[in-house]
């Protein structure tokens, strides 16, 4: 994660960079001070009047030293503390920047999900519709040519009922008509076998030609 890309957050470096400074500085002072004191005490020893106050003087420039170096520790837990701050919130505005930076990158992300999705299920909507319509096209179809096979069998069946209904009774003239004949037939075999039952009759009890046939065996004879 980049926490220091933008001029702000480089100017709050800068910011602490210049407070290590100030404490180097202080530093120095008292480094300076402190050659300071030590050049004059060396001076001293060479100066027979200055000998004379080396204790107040001493007293003095200790004192001198402890204030500075109170000063400079209270300024250094300042700038810490005010540096502890400062971190804090550069790198609570980092990360809160980050986040934001982060939540547009997912929420743009999203957007463009969504719109994907959003645009497929448009997609997806209009091929149902479509196909929705064409098997709409195939059931009304369907319905049309099953009515008119209906009308059609309807129409065969009536067709096939009114050529039974004169099968039937063509069957019927003519099963009168075979039985008129064999009654008929009967009738008339009836009267033949009566007749040929009756010559049979009649042949039986004629004896002429009997006679007939016994004189033309004796004339043969």
């Amino acid at each position: 994660m980049a926490l220091f890309n933008s001029p702000e957050r480089y100017q709050d470096l800068k910011m602490w960079s210049s407070q290590y400074s100030e404490e180097d500085e202080g530093a120095q002072a008292l480094s300076q001070s402190q050659e300071a004191g030590h050049d004059r005490e060396v001076e001293g020893e060479n100066d027979p009047g200055v000998k004379l106050g080396d204790g107040e003087g001493l007293a003095e420039e200790m004192q001198a030293m402890k204030e500075v170096f109170l000063r400079m520790s209270e300024k250094k837990v300042r700038q810490k503390e005010q540096s502890q701050h400062d971190c804090v919130r550069v790198y609570s505005e980092a990360f809160q920047s980050d986040l934001d930076r982060l939540f547009a990158t997912s929420k743009k992300a999203r957007l463009t999900e969504a719109e994907k999705v959003d645009q497929s299920i448009q997609h997806t909507a209009m091929r149902l519709e479509e196909q929705k319509k064409e098997l709409m096209d195939v059931h009304e179809a369907y319905e049309i040519n099953f009515k008119a096979s209906i009308e059609t069998v309807e129409l065969e069946l009536e067709r096939l009922k009114e050529l039974r209904g004169k099968i039937v009774a063509a069957y019927e003239v003519g099963k009168q008509e075979v039985e008129k004949s064999f009654e008929e037939a009967f009738e008339n075999l009836d009267a033949v076998t009566k007749r040929l039952h009756t010559q049979a009759t009649e042949i039986c009890g004629d004896s002429t030609y009997l006679k007939v046939f016994q004189s033309q065996v004796d004339r043969l004879a």
